[in-house]
């Protein structure tokens, strides 16, 4: 099985707000993949792909459910998003494996629009 080439993804959530994100991990025909396989699933957003991680979920960390069908959420605060600079930042979501290998699900663009004046 493998996940490339991964979906790009753009991800948008106010400063200040909460909401919370679901993603589908799939191979490259389109088929769920079984979650319950991997030790590890994480989503980091950075300001770009070199750049320290600004915030991190995971699912050892009890920050992401795995639901049905290769699907998985995680929340994101307000008091998360509100510590988010607002500009275009880079995300991306990894499946790793007992081994440690890694797939790369999605990658791309998280928004975190300021929405308040004079925030």
């Amino acid at each position: 099985m493998t996940c490339t080439p991964f979906p790009y993804i753009e991800l948008r959530i106010d400063q200040h707000g909460d909401k919370r994100f679901f993603m589908e991990a799939t191979d490259q025909d389109g088929v769920p993949i079984v979650l319950s396989a991997f030790s590890e699933i994480t989503f980091i957003i950075s300001r770009s792909v070199n750049s320290p991680i600004l915030l991190s979920k995971t699912l050892t960390g009890a920050t992401i459910t795995i639901t049905a069908g290769g699907v998985f959420y995680f929340d994101i605060s307000s008091t998360e998003s509100g510590a988010l600079p607002t500009v275009s930042l880079y995300c991306e979501a990894q499946l790793v494996a007992a081994t440690g290998d890694k797939q790369t699900v999605a990658a791309g663009r998280f928004l975190n629009r300021n929405t308040r004046i004079g925030d």
